[in-house]
């Protein structure tokens, strides 16, 4: 268990993390001389039971919120302090303030320097702290007055602390490996140091970690909990891990960094988020309002972009997209904290809801309605609601990465909701049955509506249908699609076109004569084929009468486009294929130049050319830095139209 102190400055959290666990966590030599603490302090207390508490003494004053704020996160419980004198104080309130906005429902209250007071004060301070809390919706366990310098009143908080750290029990240890990074250093003799809260999974020595966000790869040599060595370190506990990997490691990471499991890596730059701005704000939050972010252990500046409104008034809560100026690593449900441009002032906070968050169509209302069902659900609620609604279906990578969800629990989830999966090639969409089938049929009306206007067109294309259909799809959703459609016999396939099953392709007789009459011209006996324009001048046809009548030879597979203006007939090609096949045969280099093609085959050098960009594009040859071309051994076909 984690426990943050929480307080205005000289409240006394560091002497009381001192009696509670022997640790002076002032450590810096300016804190020592200024009687202030600075930075964060870490310490620990055991347990009757050998469990572990951590403590996190963070700073008081409030030119050190940012590193107050960087302390608390990932923390499971708080404990406030508040000194018996001055009672509740600006810091007091801004600390609550975090506490309730970062999610902790219930913490710790200890009322300090009780010797300094009569009894009637401490009941005063102890209603005061009870307002407090009730208005920023915190629970607490009960509250404690102590003298942390005498040791009275100490023994029933202690009591309690040790009572909720043998109860508490984390929910996320079976997802991947997540740690906030808070400290980062250089120890003599063993190299790179870094200290955070293990936020999910469990971290072994030997593991290789990613460092987020900068990409950097690293071993673990060494994990330390408290005083001990370990071969292990789990969610919920706080660690040190000895780092191990290229040298310029210890510029990849810093406070604020994260380490991660290499399949949680995907940094963004911008962050569908849900966020309350504080009932004491005297202003509204307006839209693009300049903020400093805290989440995890960093901090950066960025913009408010609100959705569906132009501000949020004070006590309110509403959907935000927060832009950022660089990459950071996030996830659902992190909570984070904002503040005023100048950074003086806690504004608002609140918790990530789509941490890969699109910049087209954030503010519309399918959206919005969207984030409000991911904010009020369970994964499972969420997967199933989303996957009935979207037309496109939900990426289930990405899906996983955001809630943290390892591949057998995303398997077991989509089984129990008998959703389609569908592979593509950079990735795995999920849709609910009525979806999926609802897409297929607007495929199926699309391609009724074309042949209706395309009585002598061979089939559309899945680029043709993929630009038409609305809302826009995915190419390989399309093509998956079109395969499954294809599979139940409700379309055929020619070519790269597709076409309804029960449609006749009859091209008209004039375009089949015009195609009959430029065949011969694709197929010379010498030479090369002539351009689309010289053809139509040797047959006195108008140009856009060829062209249609040599996409249908296209479409029919008689004839090969290799560029805009260059068509050849299929036995052409075949010819210039085994042309070029035997110059590789016959050559000790297993290649050929560009003057060798021309040669053998008796064309042109441009038409040369443009066969062999063609066979480049085809993945047929392969070029080489000298100019010369060899086959791919793995190559496509070079019959087929681009």
């Amino acid at each position: 268990m984690i426990v943050a102190t929480a307080g205005h400055v000289d409240h006394g959290k560091t002497s009381l993390v001192k009696a509670l666990t022997g640790v002076d966590t002032d450590q810096l030599p300016e804190e020592k001389r200024r009687k202030l603490t600075i930075d964060l302090g870490f310490a620990y207390r055991k347990t009757i039971s050998s469990e572990l508490i951590g403590f996190i003494d963070v700073p008081g004053h409030k030119k050190f919120i940012r590193n107050m704020v960087a302390g608390v996160a990932g923390i499971n419980t708080g404990l406030l302090v508040v000194a018996a004198d001055d009672g509740i104080m600006p810091q007091t309130i801004e600390h609550t303030c975090i506490l309730s906005l970062l999610g902790i429902k219930k913490c710790f209250v200890a009322i300090t320097k009780i010797d300094c007071v009569e009894a009637n004060r401490i009941f005063e301070v102890k209603e005061q702290v009870t307002q407090l809390l009730a208005e920023q919706k915190v629970g607490y366990f009960d509250i404690y007055p102590v003298n942390s310098l005498s040791g009275a009143g100490l023994s029933p908080l202690e009591t309690e602390l040790d009572k909720h750290a043998q109860d508490f029990k984390i929910s996320c240890e079976d997802q991947f490996f997540r740690m906030s990074v808070d400290r980062v250093f250089i120890l003599k003799g063993a190299g790179l140091i870094v200290t955070g809260v293990i936020v999910a999974g469990k971290i072994n020595v030997s593991d290789t970690v990613t460092i987020s966000p900068s990409g950097s790869i690293a071993r673990v040599r060494g994990i330390r909990v408290f005083e001990d060595e370990r071969s292990s370190a789990r969610a919920g506990e706080r660690c040190a891990i000895n780092l191990v990997g290229k040298n310029t490691i210890d510029r990849s990471i810093r406070r604020g960094s994260w380490l991660m499991n290499a399949k949680l890596y995907m940094p963004t730059q911008r962050l569908d988020v849900e966020i309350k701005v504080l009932k004491t704000e005297t202003r509204a939050l307006k839209h693009m309002t300049p903020i400093h972010l805290h989440i995890g252990a960093d901090h950066l500046t960025a913009r408010v972009a609100i959705l569906g409104a132009n501000s949020i008034s004070p006590g309110k809560t509403s959907f935000v997209q927060l832009v950022l100026p660089r990459s950071v690593s996030s996830l659902y449900g992190d909570r984070f904290i904002i503040r005023d441009q100048s950074a003086q002032r806690t504004i608002a906070g609140g918790r990530v809801i789509e941490p890969f968050a699109i910049r087209r169509g954030r503010a519309s209302p399918n959206h919005i309605a969207e984030l409000k069902v991911m904010s009020e659900q369970t994964p499972h609620g969420i997967l199933q609601t989303l996957s009935s609604q979207s037309d496109c279906g939900v990426m289930i990578d990405k899906f996983s990465i955001a809630h943290n969800l390892p591949t057998s629990k995303i398997k077991k989830l989509v089984a129990s909701l008998g959703l389609v999966t569908i592979e593509g090639q950079k990735q795995t969409t999920i849709f609910s049955v009525q979806k999926w089938d609802e897409l297929a049929e607007r495929i199926l009306s699309f391609l009724e509506k074309y042949h209706k206007n395309n009585p002598h067109s061979v089939g559309a294309s899945a680029q043709d249908i993929q630009l038409d259909i609305k809302p826009k799809t995915d190419l390989s959703l399309v093509l998956a699609a079109l395969n499954h459609l294809l599979s139940t016999g409700c379309l055929r396939e020619h070519g790269s076109r597709y076409r309804l099953s029960f449609f006749d392709y009859s091209p008209s007789e004039k375009h089949r004569s015009l195609l009959s009459r430029a065949m011969p011209l694709l197929s010379p006996n010498t030479g090369s084929p002539p351009s689309v324009d010289q053809i139509a001048k040797a047959l006195h046809e108008p140009i856009l009468n060829l062209r249609h009548a040599l996409q249908i030879g296209v479409k029919t597979g008689q004839i090969i486009m290799l560029e805009k203006n260059r068509f050849v007939s299929e036995p052409f090609l075949s010819k210039l294929i085994k042309d070029a096949e035997n110059l590789v045969a016959n050559s000790d280099k297993e290649s050929f130049t560009t003057a060798e093609f021309k040669n053998r085959t008796g064309v042109g050098r441009n038409f040369a050319v443009c066969v062999l960009e063609y066979f480049d594009r085809r993945g047929f040859t392969i070029q080489s830095n000298d100019q010369t071309r060899s086959i791919n051994p793995r190559g496509r076909s070079a019959k087929k139209n681009d």
